[in-house]
């Protein structure tokens, strides 16, 4: 039977281990939404400048 120390400590090691995946989980959630938001402004960008060449354009 394990002593009320080693209970403790074993909890203490999982939550550890949880508590680094969260973290991990997170900042891979973090980096996916700075790349879809660099991706769509970079959209945004070219199709406000591809309206301005359009507007300019003389036909």
């Amino acid at each position: 039977m394990e002593s009320a120390e080693q209970v403790l400590a074993r909890w203490a090691a999982e939550a550890g281990a949880r508590a680094r995946t969260y973290a991990a989980g997170a900042a891979v959630a973090a980096s996916r939404v700075k790349v879809l938001v660099a991706v769509r402004y970079a959209g945004l960008r070219a199709d406000a400048a591809h309206r301005l060449r359009a507007v300019r354009r003389p036909r």
